[in-house]
């Protein structure tokens, strides 16, 4: 296994070289300016990778670090571009290595250097960034996959050794294992040395250039994020596979490591026992864990399918369309729905039926309970009003027959109800939302007309966000063996939204209905609601009574006889019409400040404890600012003035809507649902948490 442990182990040894003398000219002299950490190759995740390259980018980086950490930098850096370099590229980046110079320390401390000295030799350090950028990413990805691999090998072996118990194997592999001796005196097995260096080889020389100039907008630091916590997620099955024909290399598996001085356990290794795939995604900050299967795709396909489903949920539909075409290319026939739901996104009507109308045609329809079809459309719009959420409205104006919806939202309840007799119950039924944990409760004793309004209120109400806020990171604590079979249902339910979007296109434009012209007029009537501060369960009262229409088109009439609130409503309707070129688009805090100020607005000061290196961005309602971590558009603090006119209390003053991975904490740091008052927090109350 000398490939493993070079590429891991023996190329991260710590890195500290002997200083080279420099006389004292009487220059400025070089000092760090505070402490910083240098990323430890043993136990690296790639944020820290991600962070490094920006720092090292940054102005003055330098002048935070001893000129020992600026070596070990200058080594790290090294390394991952050799790791990262297909063979025939690696000379070229050696010898861009050869100009990375840097005195190390030494044992003497009392050795001067000239500062533009130093700021000259560390230009050389960000000239190799960034004309070796690609290849530094690709071998992160490698040494943190190889680092995963390591912290997670005996929870690999241990899967595979329940597989062999099941099927009665266990007794033979122990027999094997009776003959072998301890791995210090046992040479590595070349099983895993070749398993890790064809994946690693596979990945660098036909993957990774492919995929880094497919990412479109999205960042190259981004873009290998997607990259390598699929290589990771696709490289443990494949071990795990193969350990399942190869008790030797099982037997690696369980022992690799071991005795190593070398070994260190990874800050976010998230427990001592983690399953591997919720190990890849902390070490890549992604979460792909709960969908994982194997599919028998090639690692391409699966990448385009992720970046496509990233695009999609970040509106970047060009993207997402480019990816779904090289995915369906590749023979993934579920990309036909993502890009289907992209070319709506385009306006491309007639497309995204045929997409969707491909995805129908292949997928297989075993539900055909008529009941249930006809107590789900009875239900779903009930459901829909209530949660007032905007576009579904128009969708159920037009579904009037969701059979293939329906079928879904069947799947997928029912197999709820196999996961409530599985044992775990108690511990799942406190995750759901009331509607879903009544009816799957319930499920067995009810008609299947019964069922199926039901299902459709819930679904209505909830579309795929059936789980509580907070509830997978509180199952996941539990340790609750049902997290990712609850995690595939609401993905199932996440399918189904899309299916009953294209359900009602189908159906309207056999009715002869205008379909791009109604969504264009549900869009602006749904606008105009929000201008005038209406709640969401307003909206779907109004429009299921008939009266949203009439409401929305007062405008400012709808203050009548109270000009402060009118003052209010044309004051932010202006802001919002003028700030919208400048929405979604990164900017300065002087230039947002200056540019809301403009429509007559006042903005906040920013909150104390937001870090600096975040993002300021323009939102797209509300004429407020939204600081943006750098790495993760999940991670937010959204600053708003407040709407005077707004018949929501905690709207009307200014406040903060506090983001974390995906989910918005109240001041306590509770997490809660995104319009629950007590997301909306007193900006004079907020605290940030990090």
């Amino acid at each position: 296994m000398n490939y493993f442990y070079n590429a891991i182990l023996a190329s991260l040894i710590v890195m500290t070289p002997p200083m080279s003398a420099h006389p004292n000219t009487g220059m400025q002299i070089w000092i760090a300016q505070e402490a910083f950490e240098v990323p430890d190759p043993r136990s690296l995740s790639y944020d820290e990778v991600f962070d490094l390259l920006e720092l090292i980018e940054s102005d003055s980086f330098e002048e935070r670090c001893s000129l020992e950490q600026l070596e070990q930098i200058n080594y790290l850096i090294s390394m991952l571009a050799i790791q990262g370099a297909k063979e025939g590229n690696r000379c070229d980046v050696e010898h861009s290595i050869a100009s990375l110079s840097m005195p190390g320390s030494g044992t003497s401390y009392e050795i001067f250097l000239c500062k533009s000295w130093v700021k000259k030799q560390w230009e050389h350090t960000k000239k190799f960034v960034k004309k070796h950028k690609k290849e530094i990413i690709i071998g992160a990805i490698v040494v943190v996959a190889a680092v995963v691999v390591v912290v997670a090998a005996s929870a690999i072996a241990s899967s595979v050794a329940a597989g062999a118990a099941a099927s009665g194997a266990a007794a033979a592999g122990d027999s094997k294992e009776k003959d072998r001796k301890p791995l210090s005196e046992t040479p590595p097995a070349e099983s895993l040395h070749s398993s890790l260096d064809d994946q690693i080889s596979a990945f660098r020389e036909n993957v990774a250039d492919e995929q880094l100039e497919a990412g479109g907008g999205l960042s190259p630091e981004e873009n290998g994020r997607i990259m390598g916590s699929m290589f990771t997620h696709n490289m443990v099955d494949i071990l795990e596979n193969q350990a399942k024909e190869n008790p030797l290399l099982a037997y690696d598996l369980r022992n690799i490591g071991m005795d190593s001085p070398y070994l260190r356990t990874p800050e976010w290794m998230p427990s001592s026992n983690p399953s591997p795939h919720i190990s890849a995604d902390h070490a890549f900050s992604t979460n792909y864990a709960p969908f994982w299967k194997e599919s028998g795709m090639d690692l391409n396909t699966l990448i385009y399918q992720a970046r496509g489903e990233w695009a999609l949920s970040s509106g970047s539909y060009s993207q997402a369309l480019h990816d779904f075409d090289r995915a369906i290319e590749a023979g993934n026939k579920d990309a036909y729905l993502g890009r289907g739901v992209a070319h709506l996104g385009l306006g491309k009507y007639e497309e995204s039926i045929s997409d969707y109308q491909a995805y129908a045609s292949q997928t297989k329809q075993s539900f055909s309970t008529v009941d249930f079809s006809v107590g789900f459309a009875k239900g779903l719009p009930k459901g829909v009003y209530e949660s007032g959420e905007g576009m579904l409205m128009f969708v159920t104006d037009l579904a009037t027959h969701p059979i293939q919806t329906g079928g879904a939202v069947y799947d997928a309840i029912s197999q709820l109800s196999h996961l409530a007799k599985a044992g775990e119950w108690e511990v799942i039924a406190e995750s759901l939302s009331p509607e879903l944990h009544q009816l799957v409760s319930q499920w067995d004793s009810l008609s299947d007309k019964e069922r199926g309004e039901l299902s459709g209120y819930a679904f209505g109400k909830h579309g795929s966000d059936i789980l509580l806020p907070g509830a997978t990171a509180k199952l996941a604590a539990k340790g609750c063996t049902a997290a990712k079979e609850l995690a595939a249902v609401c993905n199932n339910l996440k399918t189904a939204e899309r299916v009953l979007a294209f359900e009602a296109i189908t159906e309207g434009g056999v009715a002869g209905v205008n379909v791009p012209e109604r969504m264009m007029t549900t869009k602006n009537t749904l606008t105009m609601g929000e201008d005038l501060g209406l709640p969401v369960k307003e909206i779907g009262a109004l429009k299921q009574s008939g009266e949203l229409e009439r409401i929305t088109g007062k405008g400012r009439d709808f203050f009548a006889g109270n000009p402060e609130m009118q003052a209010s409503y044309d004051l932010f309707r202006n802001a919002q019409t003028t700030l919208k070129p400048y929405t979604k688009k990164p900017m300065s805090e002087v230039e947002a400040r200056s540019l809301i100020h403009q429509t007559g607005v006042k903005t906040l000061p920013k909150p104390a404890g937001i870090p600096e290196d975040y993002a300021i961005i323009i939102s797209e309602k509300g004429a407020g600012m939204i600081y943006v971590h750098p790495n993760d558009s999940t991670t937010s603090v959204r600053v708003m003035p407040g709407k005077p006119h707004s018949p929501l209390p905690h709207q009307q003053q200014p406040y903060v809507i506090q983001m974390k991975d995906g989910e918005v904490l109240d001041k306590f740091g509770n997490i809660v649902k995104d319009t629950s008052p007590e997301a909306h927090i007193a900006y004079e109350e907020f605290v940030y948490r990090d």
